[in-house]
């Protein structure tokens, strides 16, 4: 995934956009703004509206950096080798370089964006119970706060590339010492939780929502092709591989 926009470096790492979130961002500011604020915070003007909708997503994604400096910073401590944090239509993703030292290590890896993610969630919903007075401020924290905890509980699926299929993966590769099998069954799951996406994806576009439902399907979509290509990448003789740990969608 490269970068299109450079937007600087945290702790020495390069962190950029992929021109496909500014689609996603666009989209993002649109829908807190038309209908996601009115009806949690209703009676507001629809400039406030648009200020609330511009500063949530622009946090929301500066949540995304930090999840995704979480896994850069100890994959460094680990010794691993960090080519940079981009934030594309699925999320973000800290690409790194090199194989993984080991299986404790992955792990570490792995949990690290959700830890910071799930202490986001917990000060944004601390922040929104102490300004609940102040209707616009609270209405942003709020969904700030439930937005993290959709990403948390999201990452922590069992599925490659996602956080929880990392965790799986690094479980058994220590559990049988043997990395190109443990990705090769994570993977699997992984493509299992992707089709189950997409078909739940489809049938909510059918009864609930249609554009929910797409991008549930989308994500799917993305999760079952990304599996795939995890498990290609240590199975074909030859090949050269690199490594990422992704947050996905959310």
């Amino acid at each position: 995934m490269n970068d299109t926009i450079t937007l600087g470096r945290i702790a020495g790492i390069p962190v950029g956009l992929n021109w496909t979130w500014i689609a996603v961002f666009v989209l993002f500011v649109w829908s807190l703004a038309a209908s996601v604020f009115p009806a949690t915070n209703p009676g507001l003007a629809t400039g406030t509206y648009a200020v609330m909708a511009l500063v949530a997503a622009t946090l929301f994604f500066l949540s995304l950096v930090l999840h995704e400096l979480g896994h850069a910073l100890v994959a460094r401590r680990e010794g691993v080798e960090i080519d940079g944090i981009t934030l594309w239509l699925f999320g973000g993703v800290a690409r790194i370089r090199g194989p993984l030292p080991s299986a404790g290590a992955e792990l570490r890896m792995a949990l690290a964006g959700p830890a910071v993610t799930a202490v986001l969630a917990l000060a944004y919903e601390g922040f929104a119970q102490l300004t609940r007075f102040a209707p616009a401020v609270d209405g942003v924290a709020a969904w700030l706060a439930y937005i993290n905890l959709i990403l948390l509980g999201f990452n922590l699926l069992p599925a490659l590339p996602l956080d929880g299929g990392r965790v799986l993966r690094s479980l058994l590769w220590r559990a049988r010492a043997d990395f190109v099998w443990a990705t090769v069954v994570a993977a699997a799951i992984g493509r299992v939780i992707g089709i189950g996406m997409i078909a739940a994806g489809f049938f909510a576009a059918g009864f609930s929502g249609v554009f929910g439902g797409i991008w549930l399907a989308l994500i799917g979509w993305f999760v079952f092709q990304a599996a795939g290509a995890e498990a290609a990448a240590v199975t074909a003789p030859g090949r050269a591989r690199r490594q990422g740990v992704s947050s996905g969608g959310r």
